[in-house]
């Protein structure tokens, strides 16, 4: 028994530095080796060799998190490593506490297992929500660049280099055409780079893609293209107040729950706990 405690002890600090510590000297030299990482990257490439497992969604999601600064450095394959590494330290644990588990205790490690890919997805969720509240400041940019003069084109490459998810992921798309040599908008027969990339990586932000289908539309009206987009820009400004005066309206309700769940009901069980714990004992006791 001993010698399971010290193991698990080991292997929680060990996990706990090598998420602490993700660009060790040796985690550098692997990478400039041409190798994964780290350890976790090793553990989980190996893993995904051996077993189907699919990495598209978390791929996808640490993209979003990554372009809002979060998560740097990881890789799908650094999760699916920690997944598993906290999956067998939650059932050696389990085992040290219960011995054997019985019915659904075999289960509750398995809530280890989601940890870190809930952590991704929550950084993903976050980044798309800052990517949808960036689209009527890209549209007010871009609506201010045509009325100077400038082309659609030239536009967005300026509005690229802004912060934000937004103006990253949007300079992913000026980089893919840069690479292609393929126009940022439509020429028909030819579709635009900035409109393809959107079909193609806009999952779970369809606002991109709409705003991708309107700039395509103004850079094709020619002289007309900045008078369109002020009224986009405006059209967005306006949506943007509707939907946080809407949100605005909600948090009242939001915030009862949330301290009715937290504060009410912990500090209501504790009273009865306190005060009924006597009560029951009196009738406990022969």
């Amino acid at each position: 028994m001993t010698f399971f405690a010290a193991f698990a002890l080991g292997l929680a600090v060990y996990w706990a530095l090598d998420l602490g510590l993700s660009r060790r000297p040796t985690a550098i030299l692997a990478e400039y080796r041409g190798r994964e990482g780290g350890t976790l990257e090793q553990f989980g490439a190996w893993l995904a060799k051996r077993f189907p497992f699919s990495l598209k969604r978390i791929r996808e999601d640490l993209t979003w998190a990554q372009r809002a600064g979060y998560l740097k450095n990881v890789t799908a394959y650094r999760v699916l490593g920690e997944a598993a590494v906290m999956t067998a330290f939650g059932y050696l644990a389990l085992f040290l506490v219960v011995g054997i588990p019985k019915g659904l205790a075999w289960f509750l490690p398995l809530l280890l297992t989601y940890y870190p890919i809930l952590k991704v997805r929550n950084r993903a969720s976050r980044a798309k929500r800052l990517a949808k509240r960036q689209l009527p400041e890209l549209a007010t940019v871009m609506a201010a660049e045509l009325a100077a003069g400038a082309s659609p084109d030239l536009a967005l490459e300026r509005a690229a280099q802004l912060s934000g998810p937004l103006h990253r992921f949007i300079a992913e798309a000026v980089e893919q055409a840069r690479k292609t040599g393929r126009p940022l908008f439509s020429r028909p027969p030819a579709v635009g780079m900035f409109l393809d990339y959107a079909r193609k990586f806009s999952r779970g932000v369809p606002e991109i893609l709409m705003l991708a289908v309107q700039l395509d539309m103004v850079a094709r009206k020619g002289t007309q293209g900045a008078f369109l987009m002020s009224e986009i820009a405006r059209a967005m400004a306006r949506e943007y107040r509707t939907d946080v005066m809407a949100r605005a309206k909600k948090l009242d309700s939001q915030l009862v729950l949330a301290a009715a769940i937290f504060y009410f009901m912990p500090f209501v069980g504790f009273l009865l706990w306190v005060l009924g714990a006597p009560v029951f004992s009196m009738f406990a006791s022969p």
